[in-house]
């Protein structure tokens, strides 16, 4: 019996069918879905998904002089700070070092430092107008956050304008959300992950993210697919699933027994699936519930979300100012989110995991299975399951921790874009767009259908991921028709 799962008989035990009962009994889960690219940091010699992108690069010396304060070396997965961006960008720039400078126009910046000359000349290139003014200010020893980033790309390479994106985390109000579009209209940036798929503009972008950008922007290594509107959004949840199509429709299917699987009329962006309830995103932020509501996780708090997930008694959302809200049972503090800003949440069995902006992993609620023990390093996404939790780093690595029983938290090797943590199995897309699975396969869950995917959702005993194409395809257990997906709903 999952830690905690003592309110399933409160209310609700005689009126489910006894497969149901002991099925849910046995997982309290609850599932999220994730997309992007990671790796863990200082102390990693080798760059992970970003490693082409440096290799390319040493050979213009771009990265002299800015290397780690011990030892030289690159540290992907630490921040970087406006100097040493100045340094990278006008290397690319210009193709050779500025002429030294007796002195800089901005207030804080030594004329005696030697890559004061960088930040002049990027200046002069008019791509940083400094980050204040009365005094003018460089604020070099800042770092670059990923809103940021995108302005300077653009200036720096005359990126043309483009449509919107799509990314949930960047509204057309945002101060870079022109910026963001045209990076990836130029397909420089796919996002830092998601489903649908996210920004992550306030998160400082990494050395590693930089130099992939820099990479791409000026043709050194291949660019990724552009950010497809075809692409919906798919959550497997516990024994039923749901999928919002581009256009905003929304289907659901498999067990109905508490209202799970009646989606309701209206558009959505995205979706997310819990053990017996649902929650959508309006286009307007606003989150929708519906199923199971014994713990009140079916009662969304009225507000604007940048994203919401469902779990197993109780759901999370992230608002716009970055802070994390969760309603419904809190009986393991699994509701009561640290304060602070987030990139993401992801809402699990008796547990919960945020994203912060630095990347780090915070996670809260039941810890008897050490689901909650989140390791340091720098993550691009998180998800957690219904007694595991885990995580892609900045390389690209899947890390995961909590119960192992049925290797749940012991991945697969290879490079991935996202995770998802499930019942007692998760899965995860590769950078090649592979989806593979792990541990229990006793009903095929972890065993994935072949194809290129986007994203994918682990659920109860079951999986669903969306192919490169938009089509939802699920496999795994079936007794409730939750892997029969209709496809796109818009189709």
């Amino acid at each position: 019996m999952p830690l905690g799962f003592v309110g399933l008989a409160e209310g609700m035990a005689i009126m489910m069918v006894c497969r149901r009962v002991v099925l849910a009994a046995a997982v309290a889960v609850l599932w999220a879905a994730g997309m992007a690219g990671s790796v863990s940091a200082q102390d990693a010699e080798h760059a992970g998904v970003h490693q082409p992108a440096v290799d390319a690069l040493k050979a213009w010396d771009v990265f002299d002089g800015t290397g780690c304060a011990d030892g030289g070396g690159l540290c992907p997965g630490e921040p970087l700070r406006r100097w040493e961006m100045a340094v990278w960008l006008v290397r690319v720039l210009d193709g050779e070092e500025p002429p030294e400078v007796a002195q800089s126009r901005f207030a804080d910046v030594d004329g005696d430092a030697w890559w004061a000359a960088h930040a002049e000349r990027l200046a002069e290139l008019e791509v940083t107008r400094g980050c204040a003014a009365e005094p003018l200010r460089f604020c070099p020893d800042q770092a670059v956050n990923r809103g940021q980033m995108g302005a300077f790309l653009v200036r720096a390479f005359g990126l043309s304008e483009g449509p919107s994106a799509g990314f949930v985390d960047v509204g057309a109000d945002h101060t870079f959300a022109a910026d963001i579009d045209a990076l990836a209209q130029a397909r420089v940036t796919v996002g830092c992950g998601g489903d649908p798929p996210r920004y992550c503009p306030q998160r400082s972008v990494t050395r590693g993210e930089m130099a992939t950008f820099l990479a791409r922007a000026i043709g050194l290594i291949e660019a990724p697919g552009a950010v497809s509107s075809s692409v919906g959004s798919v959550a497997a949840g516990g024994f039923h699933s749901c999928a919002a199509g581009p256009d905003g429709n929304l289907a659901c299917w498999g067990d109905d027994f508490f209202g799970q699987a009646d989606a309701p009329e209206g558009r959505f962006v995205s979706v997310a699936g819990g053990e017996f309830h649902s929650c959508g995103l309006r286009g307007d932020g606003s989150a929708v519930c519906w199923g199971y509501d014994q713990y009140g996780q079916a009662d969304a708090p009225a507000g604007g979300f940048e994203s919401v997930s469902a779990g197993g008694f109780h759901s999370c959302g992230l608002r716009g100012d970055g802070s994390a809200v969760c309603w419904g049972d809190d009986r393991h503090g699994q509701a009561d989110a640290p304060a602070g800003g987030f990139e993401s949440v992801s809402a699990g069995g008796f547990h919960s995991c945020g994203l912060r902006g630095d990347g780090s992993a915070v996670c809260w609620g039941n810890n008897e299975l050490r689901q909650t023990a989140a390791p340091g390093g720098v993550f691009v996404s998180l998800s957690a399951g219904s007694t595991h939790s885990c995580g892609v780093t900045v390389a690209g690595e899947v890390v995961c921790w909590g119960n192992d029983d049925d290797g749940q938290a012991t991945p697969a090797d290879g490079s991935f874009v996202s995770v998802s943590a499930g019942g007692f199995h998760s899965c995860g897309v590769t950078a090649g767009g592979e989806v593979v699975c792990w541990g229990d396969d006793d009903d095929g869950q972890a065993t994935p259908v072949d194809g290129s995917f986007v994203s994918v959702s682990a659920g109860g005993f079951h999986s669903c991921g969306v192919t490169a194409g938009g089509e939802v395809v699920c496999w795994g257990d079936d007794d409730d028709g939750q892997a029969q997906a209709p496809g796109n709903p818009d189709a």
